[in-house]
């Protein structure tokens, strides 16, 4: 079972990923 400050480490730690991915696709394209 999962606390919810576990959870949000989590989603922070995704979210932070996807926007470097982003960031370096876009870096890439542009």
């Amino acid at each position: 079972m999962f606390t919810t400050q576990c959870v949000q480490e989590r989603i922070l730690e995704e979210l932070t990923f996807i926007a470097h991915d982003i960031l370096r696709v876009r870096r890439v394209l542009l």
